[in-house]
């Protein structure tokens, strides 16, 4: 028994296909908008923070270090944002000329950073479980929850977009053909060879 991934018509069970994801591409561009200068602002104090660091000696080696682990990871974290927000813009242009290939790109694009994001969700469980904080609880429970919720979300929107994918490239394949233009051909003995002796 083979079980088929599914097709979807509507997005949100709502709105049609292609508005609802031109809906999303906007959605992300605003939160990209918002996010990427929240992003850069924690890279600059990341940085502020290695450099004194290391003028005033005021930690200890394994601290700096730390410092500037967390000063690299804030610099994927800003370059992550600008990158999504340039793909989200590709992507709403791509969505609104019915480009088949850059939202194919997209949709690509999109299952990286599912990937990622999977990979990066099942460190953060685990490291959780490890480090076993009992005061912050609550708040591993929420963060897991919200970003449980994210990956379901992100999961939906690619299986969207493989459906958009498949909807504009049959559409491609769809051509009208015109039979009024072709030649005609005449059958008969006599009658043909006379007119086309007259033309």
């Amino acid at each position: 028994m083979t079980v088929g991934i599914p097709q979807f018509s509507r997005c949100c069970f709502c709105l049609p296909l292609r508005p609802g994801l031109l809906a999303w591409g906007y959605f992300k561009i605003i939160a990209d908008l918002l996010i990427t200068p929240v992003a850069f602002k924690e890279l600059l104090y990341c940085l502020y923070l290695s450099e004194e660091a290391s003028i005033q000696y005021l930690y200890t080696g394994q601290i700096v270090i730390w410092i500037r682990l967390l000063a690299a990871v804030s610099f994927l974290i800003f370059l992550m944002f600008v990158v999504d927000f340039a793909a989200s813009i590709m992507f709403v242009i791509a969505g609104h000329k019915k480009n088949v290939g850059l939202i194919r790109g997209y949709y690509i694009y999109s299952i990286a950073v599912l990937i990622v994001s999977t990979l990066l969700f099942v460190l953060g469980v685990i490291l959780t479980i490890v480090n076993g904080l009992p005061n912050s609880a609550a708040m591993s429970a929420i963060m897991f929850v919200g970003s449980l919720i994210i990956l379901l979300l992100q999961a939906y929107f690619v299986l969207l977009l493989r459906s958009q994918v498949i909807k504009l490239t049959a559409s491609r394949q769809f051509k009208f053909v015109n039979n009024t233009t072709e030649a005609q051909c005449m059958m008969g003995g006599k009658q043909n060879e006379a007119a086309v002796g007259h033309v």
